[in-house]
């Protein structure tokens, strides 16, 4: 499940309190309130509805009102004025168009396009899978009518796929042909065939979709739990918008991809993710690790050359301290 740049998640929240109605002390308790004082416009709600406990946003309120007047959202959607209720709306109306489309195809067609399009990451053994496992018949019950061998071949088959033997398939087969049934039985089995063979299709397909919606749903969870460490931390905020749009906009994903590919960049990766103990990512002992080195040779050629040069031993004799702290030095 990717967010697109246009989705990005307001990750800095800020909090307005409302402030209460003054309440005026010298009106008479027992005096009536006029009905068009508690509601001067009943008709027009509308922003009422978007600013009551919600951080509006104008260019979702704008988006989404494009959307709707030019018939690119036409399902009831309880639109909050915020992106991430715009996203809700589009992915409805996404889920809505795509069964519309769906049920233009033939219905042989429809579980198969459906199942291909349930999973983001489908394969294509996974559908040929499919296929041959729910492959619709290529014959129809007229066929049956007509073509007593298939009858008796088709019959044949699915008795024994109930697991019935040879010589019980045969004495049914003769008993069907001597009164002249054989067709007719061949098409009841056929349908019972169908049946069974839609019941274990859609089941299929159920059981994807609720492995779908629980994958949505983590992954939905995943990017809260995301924005929401990212605001707990001390970090600018300029910095933090950053982070939020490279990871909610697939360049971070992008990036990893490419670091996979590019062996210089992996070691430097590796090296980094060394220092994750399973809940965290030590950075002080990262900077350790991997900056301890270099800061020891600065320190070190700068203390050989105070300690060796004139300057600093006639400033010691006039009694001065030449010796600088290099405890704290860092490379930058």
């Amino acid at each position: 499940m990717e967010i697109g740049d246009d989705f990005l998640p307001e990750l800095d929240f800020d909090f307005i309190e409302q402030e209460e109605d003054e309440v005026v002390d010298d009106k008479p308790i027992n005096d009536e309130i006029p009905e068009e004082e508690e509601d001067a416009n009943p008709d027009d709600d509308s922003e009422d509805e978007l600013s009551d406990n919600v951080d509006t946003d104008d260019n979702a309120v704008a988006a989404f009102n494009y959307y709707k007047d030019n018939n690119f959202l036409t399902i009831d959607h309880e639109f909050d004025g915020t992106f991430d209720s715009l996203k809700e709306a589009l992915d409805k109306q996404a889920q809505v168009s795509l069964v519309n489309a769906i049920q233009n195809f033939p219905s042989f067609l429809q579980p198969i396009i459906e199942y291909a399009t349930l999973k983001d990451d489908i394969t294509p053994e996974e559908v040929a899978n499919f296929l041959m496992q729910y492959q619709p018949p290529s014959f129809t019950e007229q066929d049956l009518q007509n073509d007593n061998d298939l009858a008796e071949n088709y019959l044949t088959n699915s008795l024994k796929a109930e697991g019935l033997e040879d010589d019980e398939i045969e004495d049914r087969i003769d008993y069907l042909k001597d009164r002249n049934q054989l067709a007719k039985e061949s098409i009841r089995q056929f349908k019972k065939d169908e049946q069974v063979r839609q019941q274990e299709m859609n089941s299929q397909l159920e059981q994807v979709r609720q492995q779908e919606q629980v994958e949505q749903q983590q992954q939905e969870v995943f990017v809260q739990n995301f924005g929401q460490v990212l605001n707990d931390t001390n970090w600018r905020t300029d910095h933090k918008q950053v982070i939020a749009h490279e990871f909610t906009s697939g360049n971070f994903k992008t990036r990893m991809e490419h670091v996979f590919e590019n062996p210089k960049a992996l070691v430097k990766l590796v090296d980094f993710l060394a220092n994750y103990d399973g809940e965290d990512i030590n950075l002080d002992k990262y900077k350790k690790s991997a900056f301890s080195p270099s800061v020891k040779g600065v320190k070190d050629t700068v203390e050989k050359y105070w300690s060796s040069s004139s300057l600093a031993n006639n400033k010691s004799a006039r009694g001065g301290n030449p010796k600088v702290d290099l405890s704290e030095l860092e490379l930058i």
